[in-house]
């Protein structure tokens, strides 16, 4: 069996505590926006050959995204659904221009 770790980084890419938060939680987009600038058009696209971002469409905002997008290779945006207590992907982001 393969497991793997996730790990949550600060704007100055020290180690957060998951404890009481998801662990991709992305805080710094709305937090510093001259930094977040440098993470989406820098870091985020030179990470490694493979990222996972989880993110609410205020962490990565229209703009985040328009500037994410060609590194984007897929988005989904999972579905929550109270009545079958489901949740499900779904090909794109929150909106699709």
């Amino acid at each position: 069996m393969r497991t793997c770790q996730l790990h949550s980084f600060n704007i100055r890419l020290q180690r957060r505590s998951a404890e009481g938060r998801s662990a991709a939680h992305l805080d710094v987009l709305e937090s510093a926006p001259k930094d977040s600038t440098v993470l989406v058009e820098r870091y985020f696209p030179n990470a490694s050959h493979q990222v996972v971002i989880l993110s609410t469409d205020t962490e990565v905002d229209r703009h985040y995204y328009h500037l994410l997008q060609p590194a984007v290779a897929r988005a989904y945006h999972l579905h929550y659904d109270e009545d079958s207590r489901a949740t499900t992907g779904q090909e794109g982001y929150f909106w699709t221009d």
